[in-house]
C-alpha cells in the first residue's frame, strides 16, 4: 500500500485512555466546573452543577446524559482557545488519579501505544476519533500517544472572531462533528477498538511484550513440572 494511503484509527473510551472511575475528560470538566463557580453565581440553580460543586457523588452517579454534556459546555466553552489549552494543560500537569496517584497522560493503555508506535514505524499515520471534544483531546492526545492535533477527530466545537478578547478566537459551543477528510477518494485504514475491561496493571510502563513473554515462562515451568511427574 503507498506510504499516503496508511492510516489507522484509534477510539479512546474503553481503548486508550483510563475510564475508571470515569473517563479522564469528565474528571477535567468536574474538577474545571468546580474552579469556574465563583465566577458563576448563576450555577447555583442548576441542580446537577451543585451536585458537581459539592462533592455529592451519589447525586453525581445518578447524572443523565444531558447533566454530563451541560456540565462539558459550561466547562469547555464561553473562553478563548488560548485560554482553555492553558486551562487544560495545567490541570493535565496537575491532576493525580485518586487510586493510582499518577497523572493521567500516564495512564493510557499500554498495549494500544505499542501499537501505535509499531504503526507509525510502518508508515501509517495514526488518528484519535472520539466523542471526546477536539480542544481537551488535542491538548491530551499529543503528549500521550504521539499524536499532533491536526490527527484528532471528535466533538467539534465552534468557534467565533471576537476582537475584544485576547486571543481572539472565542469557544462558542459544543455539537458532534462528522468528518469526512477523504471525500472523493477511497482509502485504505485500520480501525482499532479494544473490547473488555482493563485491568489496573495493564495502565502502566510494563510492555505487553514483558507480559506475554512471562506468561510463556510461567507456561513452560508448568509444562515441566507435569512432564517431571509423568516419568516418576
Amino acid at each position: 500500500m503507498p506510504l499516503a494511503e496508511r492510516i489507522a484509527t484509534f477510539d479512546e473510551d474503553g481503548t486508550t485512555w483510563v475510564e475508571h472511575p470515569m473517563y479522564t475528560e469528565l474528571v477535567f470538566s468536574f474538577d474545571r466546573l468546580v474552579a469556574m463557580a465563583p465566577q458563576h453565581p448563576e450555577w447555583k440553580d442548576s441542580t446537577a452543577f451543585q451536585a458537581v460543586i459539592s462533592g455529592d457523588h451519589a447525586a453525581m452517579q445518578k447524572f443523565t446524559l444531558e447533566d454530563l454534556i451541560n456540565v462539558v459546555v459550561a466547562t469547555h466553552t464561553g473562553v478563548t482557545t488560548d485560554e482553555f489549552d492553558r486551562a487544560a494543560k495545567e490541570w493535565l500537569a496537575t491532576a493525580r488519579h485518586p487510586r493510582w496517584k499518577r497523572p493521567y497522560t500516564e495512564l493510557a493503555y499500554q498495549p494500544m501505544l505499542e501499537v501505535m508506535r509499531y504503526l507509525r514505524a510502518n508508515g501509517y499515520k495514526t488518528y484519535i476519533v472520539t466523542g471526546g471534544t477536539q480542544p481537551f483531546v488535542r491538548t491530551f492526545a499529543e503528549p500521550t500517544y504521539g499524536i499532533p492535533p491536526e490527527q484528532i477527530i471528535g466533538t467539534a466545537v465552534t468557534t467565533q472572531f471576537d476582537k475584544t478578547k485576547q486571543g481572539n478566537v472565542l469557544l462558542l459551543n459544543a455539537k458532534m462533528l462528522l468528518n469526512n477528510n477523504y471525500a472523493g477518494k477511497a482509502r485504505i485504514f485500520i480501525c482499532l477498538h479494544r473490547a473488555g475491561p482493563v485491568r489496573p496493571s495493564q495502565y502502566g510502563r510494563r510492555s505487553a511484550d514483558a507480559r506475554i513473554h512471562g506468561r510463556r515462562r510461567r507456561r513452560s515451568t508448568g509444562d515441566a513440572r507435569v512432564a517431571r511427574r509423568r516419568r516418576a
